[in-house]
């Protein structure tokens, strides 16, 4: 069999557009294809200077643009049957700043000996990424590559057996037939994509694959290297500053520590593809995983790098239901080492923009679900079983009867019966236990996972950025109108003013008369959630999850005639301040997932009447807090490290006009701290009166006059909850702890007034 002419791997490409306005464009493209599946494509290009081309290459690039590499020797070989006997010559795959990502190539057709013998012309679409995360398609282009005899020697090129593969030729629009480029291509390495994990584990706690056997970082290496993806792994002891309980972590003190731990490289993000890993022993209101920062903020403009796991949450014992949960089944996540390796990639794959596939029990999957379906498996095998155990009685029954021609028993002939039927049962057995939850566990991806991550955009793939390759239609299926499912938006206040957050309460009532599947959750912790604000000259700006329940079913079943209820509080999103401007906003709020086979999407809108600013105060605090994205981190996660947001949420809180919007918000991010501090400091060196102090900032903030949506109240009243629980500690005791638990008790009980 003639070997291809392009080899499989991670080619560096660079494209020069005819037209003068677009400068030059560099970046990789990704090939992969085997004796059954034809070879797929995509790349991405980047806007770049002869200067970042060269950091892009890591400094192996030569600092002369003109002299070349000869390659005759090589094109000789093209087409003809290879054995590669060495190891393959690679050069680092480059990464290009995330700023500077300019288009995304869809590869549709390669065909390779044409129109010669060793040309391979491929048939393309092309989409350019525009700054509001949305792709605009230049239409269908085919690029016709030749050999290249000569390679430019700042375009370096990987070997196998001293062997290099480099092509270059036009780019033709196939409406208008007219040259709009020219393309080379060069094959640089084996790997598809490059990345590294930093592992960030706290004091004590396993670090997920450590219990598979043999060495983890090899069990993580192996899981991305079936995809194509050469991942290097970091560990790194994570600190917890001093907790003194260090087992429950909140929100906010993950993302604190994941600032503070991981690598400190300048603009890591755009120097690797970098996803950081906390391994806890409990997470603050998540179970097994959770990956924070999803994209709905714009804080230094970097989504989906962390994500955490619990490794001490324990599996439930199976009371109710002893087949649920299997042999893990009373044991913490670290305890049952392949659910815990399988969860710490489930919340990378997030990280890398993957979502929960169903279609089989691998990595993207959620627990619950696996753990469902093997226990329905094991019941079917059960009532097998139990059939076979009657069949058995009956035959014992009947065996023990005298013969009517003998009076005696065929007690020979039951033997064999039971013999045979005895082996059915451990058979049975047998199969139920390879099937019940964690022996169902398949650790690897699904296929359609496998070429999201071989062959999405890198924006889409890549930490640090937030695009939605849905615009493109690249989804499995078009999602359809769940049936029966009615959601209605309602806007706490038909008007705000400018600078204040927009608090929308949700219904989603199943108006059918059959059970429906739909979102466990409705607000901006759902990874179902998504949306959009329309101001009165209808631009828009989207709005993300800032956090994500990652393994965790994300639907639940709906009754007929029954209602679900949840809110959103809207004040930025992925590119700065939703409502930036006065006049009428259009919300439009929708939900997507995946159920039955089918994916699905409900979506609703309502309006909000944005007013001007009222005073010089007023005015200024607005450009305040539109130019600060750190206030979102703050309102959505909460922590003392976010001073800065802290701050500007306490100023905002005591302003005339905003003042009764954000004091919730506020106090809300003082009760956080205030948390925080109790489980950090040991009380025999809390100063009390300073403590007393903060509790009662946060107290005063909660008036009958402040806005809140129930969920907020909810809120609120749990975090005053866990920090009554702190001071009610009978081994720590704190100096008037009693008193500031009913000065907590009265504030929360002022502010349930006003809606």
């Amino acid at each position: 069999m003639a070997e291809p002419i392009l080899w499989n791997g991670c080619y560096r490409i660079r494209y020069s557009p005819r037209d003068p306005t677009v400068g030059p464009l560099e970046g990789t493209l990704r090939l992969f294809g085997d004796e059954i599946n034809p070879p797929q494509a995509s790349g991405d290009l980047y806007r770049v200077s002869p200067t970042q081309a060269k950091a892009a290459g890591k400094g192996e690039i030569p600092s002369s643009l003109s002299s070349a590499v000869d390659l005759k020797s090589s094109s000789a070989k093209y087409g003809s049957a290879t054995a590669f006997n060495a190891e393959p010559e690679t050069i680092a795959i480059p990464i290009f700043a995330r700023k500077d990502y300019a288009y995304f190539l869809r590869v549709i057709q390669i065909l390779e000996g044409i129109p010669g013998k060793n040309d391979v012309t491929a048939h393309l679409e092309i989409f350019e990424f525009t700054s509001d995360s949305t792709w605009r398609q230049l239409g269908a282009q085919s690029a016709v590559l030749s050999p290249a005899t000569t390679a430019p020697s700042d375009f370096p090129l990987g070997k196998k057996d001293g062997e290099s593969r480099c092509f270059c030729g036009t780019v033709i629009h196939d409406d208008s037939g007219e040259i709009v480029g020219e393309l080379s291509i060069g094959w640089i390495s084996d790997s598809l994509r490059t990345a590294t994990v930093g592992i960030l584990a706290a004091d004590r706690t396993p670090k997920p694959g450590e219990g598979l056997g043999g060495d983890f970082q090899a069990k993580w290496k192996e899981a991305f290297r079936t995809i194509g993806w050469d991942v290097q792994i970091e560990t790194i002891e994570l600190k917890d500053d001093g907790k003194v309980s260090p087992k429950l972590w909140s929100l906010g003190e993950l993302h604190k520590a994941m600032l503070e731990n991981r690598t400190r490289e300048a603009d890591l993000l755009d120097r690797k593809w970098y996803y950081c890993l906390l391994c806890v022993p409990l997470i603050d209101g998540y179970e097994r995983g959770v990956m924070f920062d999803t994209g709905g903020g714009d804080l230094n403009q970097a989504p989906r790098e962390g994500a955490a796991i619990a490794a001490d949450w324990r599996f439930p014992k199976g009371e109710d239901d002893p087949q649920e949960w299997g042999a893990a089944a009373d044991k913490t996540l670290h305890e049952a080492a392949t659910p815990y390796f399988r969860v710490a990639i489930h919340e990378i794959g997030h990280a890398m923009g993957l979502h929960h596939n169903s279609a089989d029990h691998g990595f993207m999957n959620t627990t619950d679900a696996i753990a469902e379906a093997g226990a329905a498996a094991a019941k079917k095998l059960k009532t097998r079983e139990q059939d076979l155990v009657n069949k058995w009685l009956i035959s014992k029954i009947i065996s023990e009867a005298p013969s009517p021609a003998n009076g005696k028993t065929p007690s020979k002939v039951f033997s064999e019966k039971a013999s045979k039927l005895a082996k059915q049962v451990q058979q049975v057995e047998q199969d139920a236990r390879k099937v019940e939850f964690p022996q169902n566990v398949k650790l690897e991806f699904n296929k359609a996972d496998i070429e999201r991550l071989r062959f999405h955009p890198d924006v889409v793939v890549r930490p640090g950025t937030v695009a939605d390759i849905d615009l493109i239609e690249m989804a499995d299926d078009e999602p359809a109108a769940a049936p029966d499912l009615e959601m209605t938006l309602r806007p706490l206040l038909d008007e705000v003013p400018l600078g204040a957050p927009v608090r929308i309460q949700i219904q989603l009532k199943n108006t059918g008369s059959h059970i429906r599947k739909a979102p466990r959750r409705l607000g901006l912790s759902s990874d179902c959630a998504s949306g959009f604000v329309f101001d009165s000259s209808e631009s828009r700006a989207a709005f993300l999850p800032m956090k994500l329940c990652a393994d965790q079913l994300p639907c639940a079943e709906l009754g007929a005639g029954e209602s679900s209820l949840g809110s959103i509080t809207l004040l930025r999103g992925s590119k700065g301040a939703l409502f930036r401007t006065p006049g009428l906003h259009r919300v439009v709020y929708r939900l997507s997932w995946h159920a039955d086979g089918r994916s699905w999407f409900t979506e609703s809108e309502c309006s909000v009447r944005v007013t001007p600013p009222a005073d010089d105060a007023h005015a200024a605090l607005t450009c305040k807090i539109f130019s600060t994205p750190e206030v979102l981190l703050s309102l959505a996660i909460g922590g003392d490290h976010l001073q800065e947001g802290n701050d500007l949420l306490r100023l905002a809180a005591e302003n005339t006009v905003l003042g009764p919007h954000f004091a919730g918000i506020a106090a809300k991010a003082n009760f956080i701290a205030l948390v925080q501090k109790l489980d950090s400091t040991d009380p025999a060196k809390l100063d009390a009166d300073e403590f007393a102090g903060d509790v009662a900032a946060a107290c005063a903030l909660l008036t009958p006059a402040i806005y809140l949506s129930e969920q907020e109240r909810e809120r609120l009243a749990e975090l005053i909850g866990r920090a009554q629980a702190r001071l009610k500690r009978n081994d720590k005791p704190i100096e008037g702890g009693a008193d500031l638990i009913k000065q907590m008790n009265a504030a929360l009980a002022r502010c349930r007034g006003r809606s």
